[in-house]
């Protein structure tokens, strides 16, 4: 038996011996790029009942910005624990609203952001034909990660710029993601050390 996934090819008799630190950092390797600054931007807040949202964006390449959503309490001072949420396929920031509303009712720091060819970062805001298009582009020309591994990369930005919030408590950042964002979770999970609590939900494939 033998599995390849994004240029490493694993053989099932190897698997026990497999260096976890060296694993980590072949993965790292594997989606690193020039380091660019955050250059955040962030809106004012806007309260609706006892929520408050702020819009925001950040750099993670020359050419990428990610936008992305915190609710949370409008009256909570402090440095609160904080929960990503990750969409699944076709999905945005906004996809989850239903349960960021919970998060933040519940006391955490709800944050969301739009995958790459998903949501604000699609040509129609909606769907995933720019997402499928982008992995059969990458299948031709090499060039991208979109199929997770650039969210991963994302993500771990994501984690540098909430960091700099003083809103944010930087030990207690937890991931939830279903699907591709299960899969993206778990991903960022196993090489980001800043990731207290993980929760990949349907993010296995056969």
């Amino acid at each position: 038996f033998a599995c390849a996934v994004g240029g490493f090819r694993l053989a099932a008799a190897d698997a026990p011996a497999m260096d976890a630190a060296a694993t980590r950092t072949a993965f790292l390797k594997l989606i690193d790029r020039p380091s660019v600054a955050l250059a955040p931007q962030v809106k004012a807040p806007v309260q609706t009942g006892e929520l408050a949202r702020v819009d925001f964006s950040y750099a993670t390449e020359a050419d990428q910005r990610v936008p992305g959503l915190i609710l949370k309490k409008a009256a909570v001072t402090g440095r609160r624990p904080v929960v990503i949420d990750l969409h699944g396929t076709g999905g945005s920031k906004e996809s989850d609203l239903a349960f960021l509303n919970q998060l933040a009712n519940a006391g955490f720091i709800a944050v969301a952001i739009d995958a790459r060819y998903h949501g604000a970062r699609s040509k129609t805001g909606k769907g995933s034909a720019d997402y499928v298009e982008a992995i059969l582009r990458t299948y031709r020309t090499g060039r991208e990660h979109p199929f997770f591994f650039d969210s991963v990369w994302d993500v771990m930005r994501l984690i540098d710029y909430l960091e700099t919030r003083d809103d944010v408590d930087p030990a207690r950042i937890g991931l939830f993601g279903i699907s591709k964002g299960g899969i993206e979770t778990y991903l960022t999970a196993a090489v980001e050390p800043r990731v207290a609590v993980a929760v990949p939900c349907i993010g296995v494939e056969s």
